[in-house]
């Protein structure tokens, strides 16, 4: 299944969920880590992050949820040099770096994945409302070729190494929590850390999204407005 047709699945939902009174919709950006493994930690640095999700309210404090969420992490040249297996078996036998030149492209990871998240209400007229969040899904990583350019012919006989572009989808986790804070009657912020988990070849990739949003209550079929339930 590829991108297009995930973003128009997720569409759908958000569609088909948004439509009553105890529907929300989330929108949201911030910041996302990468974690592990160490090869991509090191190779990639902190880059951002942007998703949509509806949810539809089961109880006052239950809900549940379709999330997409796009992630970049960007390029690191000088990690790459620790991550590199022909660079770092040089590095160890000469106590010294190659004089190369590494062009590559950022990673980027989306998520789809159905959520449930339980909240904790305050039950005083408080405004903040903590939760924590747990789901699965699909779990979709590509990295950009990185080209390595080895001028004096110290890592290859060629003077040029290639390491490929790289595509896979597997089955990702994630779990978190967060905070939200009632902003009127139909309107939300929130903020909320939510560790992603991807079961990738080999090692799991682990990707460590830090994202805030606004989240809206929807209306009823016949457009009347709808209380946010958890504003005084």
């Amino acid at each position: 299944m590829n991108a297009k047709r995930l973003i128009a699945l997720v569409c759908l939902c958000a569609v088909s969920l948004f439509g009553g009174e105890r529907n929300v919709f989330y929108l949201h950006t911030g910041t996302s880590v990468p974690l592990a493994p160490e090869a991509f930690r090191d190779a990639y640095s902190q880059g951002f992050n942007v998703g949509l999700a509806a949810g539809r309210r089961l109880t006052r404090s239950f809900e549940v949820q379709a999330m997409l969420q796009l992630n970049n992490a960007a390029f690191d040249n000088r990690g790459y040099m620790n991550a590199d297996p022909d660079i770092v078996a040089f590095t160890d036998a000469n106590r010294a770096d190659p004089e190369v030149d590494i062009e590559g492209g950022d990673a980027r990871v989306w998520n789809l994945t159905f959520n449930a998240k339980l909240a904790f209400p305050s039950g005083s007229g408080g405004k903040a409302e903590p939760y924590v969040m747990a789901g699965a899904g699909l779990f979709g990583l590509r990295k950009g070729k990185i080209e390595i350019n080895d001028y004096q012919n110290q890592i290859s006989t060629t003077g040029r190494v290639v390491r490929p572009a790289a595509n896979e989808t597997v089955l990702g986790v994630t779990a978190g929590f967060g905070v939200e804070v009632m902003l009127d009657r139909r309107s939300n912020f929130f903020f909320e850390l939510a560790p992603c988990i991807g079961f990738t070849s080999g090692d799991p990739t682990v990707l460590v999204p830090v994202k805030f949003g606004i989240s809206v209550h929807g209306k009823t079929a016949v457009g009347i407005q709808v209380t946010n339930p958890d504003y005084p």
